[in-house]
């Protein structure tokens, strides 16, 4: 199971005391507590998740790629957080929680997994680059 969403861009203060921000990560906190552990029983707040964030440009249609490992329940709903809360100007945000993992070389294989997945489809995606009126799309 993943969990997607485009992020609201919220423009209120400091990050560290931000009300709306601690009511975000709560959010998020629970949102991503759904996901099961991959080949796992027991969830636990250490676990690892697997987090994708995309940045649009609306103008240029260029979208900016990132995959990364976030240990802890917390640390990716904060991290999820404060990438929502960026200043939207003329970009789209979102992300999605790929997996969550019990361990750090179940984490890097599979970000490893989700990286080789992006790569495979750079090929076909010059189809959706016409389709969309993209000039670039990357990842990193």
């Amino acid at each position: 199971m993943s969990i997607a969403f485009e992020a609201a861009a919220v423009e209120f203060g400091s990050p560290a005391e931000n009300p709306i921000r601690e009511k975000m990560i709560k959010k998020i906190f629970r949102q991503i507590g759904m996901i099961k552990p991959y080949q796992a029983r027991e969830k636990e707040e250490t676990d690892y998740f697997l987090v994708g964030t995309a940045v649009l440009n609306k103008s240029s249609q260029h979208a900016d790629v990132c995959f990364q490992i976030k240990k802890g329940q917390k640390e990716a709903a904060e991290y999820i957080t404060d990438f929502s809360m960026r200043p939207a100007g003329d970009s789209l945000w979102k992300w999605q929680v790929f997996f969550r993992l019990k361990d750090q070389e179940s984490a890097e294989k599979a970000l490893q997994f989700v990286r080789n997945q992006y790569d495979q489809q750079v090929a076909y995606r010059q189809q959706l680059m016409k389709a969309y009126k993209a000039k670039t799309i990357r990842r990193c």
